[in-house]
């Protein structure tokens, strides 16, 4: 099954993973970042990709959310995940916006709720459908 990747607005076909990571290596070092995506594929080649496109925190963090079976505050992931108070919105954005670029919109769901002081206190899981499948792949990436 091939795989559609997206690199500066240029759509590359790849036939494996192996070829997407190839492809990834050597762009690895242009602006930080890889820039590539596994846009098609099925759901599990789509986390094994993700999973491999994380740094070091975002990986800890997604860990700590997927071993929970129930939503995670902002401030456990600080304690379970080991991530700095202020550092845990630059963590969660990036590994949003890295799901998002793998195709996988919806695997971090966000909630908020209000205390009486109007202040914000974020939650997050992962989507019911794809979490033992995070789990199994996160795990494996360790």
């Amino acid at each position: 099954m091939p795989y559609t990747v997206k690199y500066k607005g240029l759509d590359v076909q790849c036939d494996s993973i192996e070829e997407i990571d190839q492809l990834a290596s050597s762009l690895s070092g242009r602006n930080g970042s890889s820039g590539v995506s596994a846009a098609s594929g099925t759901t599990a080649d789509r986390l094994t990709a993700f999973v491999k496109a994380l740094r070091p925190r975002h990986r800890q963090v997604l860990l700590a959310i997927a071993k929970s079976t129930t939503p995670v505050s902002a401030d456990k992931l600080v304690e379970l995940a080991g991530v700095e108070q202020g550092e845990i919105r630059g963590v969660m954005g990036g590994l949003t916006r890295i799901a998002k670029n793998n195709g996988l919109e919806k695997l971090i769901v966000r909630d908020f709720r209000r205390n009486g002081t109007g202040k914000r206190h974020y939650e997050y899981s992962i989507d019911g459908e794809i979490v033992e499948e995070v789990r199994k792949v996160s795990a494996e990436m360790k």
